[in-house]
């Protein structure tokens, strides 16, 4: 597990910067997407943009289990993420980010995830992550800033939601 900086000083302590493992024949790039909306998505990127797997987990300690196409995401069985007996996907979507623009969702806690692409220096690509109230309030997370190559994921966790917390995921596709 990566601990990274803030501009505040402070540690995110559940962020994870890895290699996601897909099983073998499940590569996105030649498959049917899973991703609903896609027949508009972007065939080929520019340069200048990256598409980004946005997923969405609720992680509980309900009994309930893993869902479907998480089971074979180390992270999630590696602490802190352990910690909880339960995934479900409640977002799962592809997020063109154009470099210097920013793109914002609606998290399931009413919350602002907003995402920028903000440089690529050889392999590797910097994407700026900030979670923010609505109409003001203080951010859950101001600004946070990571490195990664295409097909590694990363993970921001701790915003309490519904008996457990949420789980956002950013994967670089190929």
């Amino acid at each position: 597990m990566t601990r990274t900086q803030l501009s505040n000083g402070s540690f995110v302590a559940a962020i994870g910067l890895s290699l996601c493992v897909l099983a073998p024949g499940a590569a996105l790039a030649d498959q049917v997407s899973p991703f609903p909306g896609d027949a508009d998505a972007l065939q080929s990127p520019a340069e200048d943009t990256i598409n980004v797997e946005l997923l969405v987990l609720h992680a509980t300690n309900d009994g309930k289990g893993i869902d479907k196409g998480l089971e074979d995401m180390p992270e999630l069985k590696r602490p802190p993420f352990s910690s909880y007996n339960s995934y479900k996907v409640l977002k799962r979507e592809k997020v063109a980010l154009k470099m210097g623009s920013s793109d914002k969702r609606k998290l399931p806690n009413d919350r602002q995830l907003l995402m920028s692409y903000k440089a690529k220096k050889e392999q590797k690509h910097t994407i700026s992550v900030a979670i923010q109230k609505p109409n003001g309030g203080e951010d859950y997370l101001p600004v946070l800033e990571v490195n990664g190559r295409k097909g590694e994921r990363f993970f921001v966790a701790g915003q309490a939601f519904q008996g457990g917390i949420l789980v956002i995921g950013l994967k670089i596709l190929p």
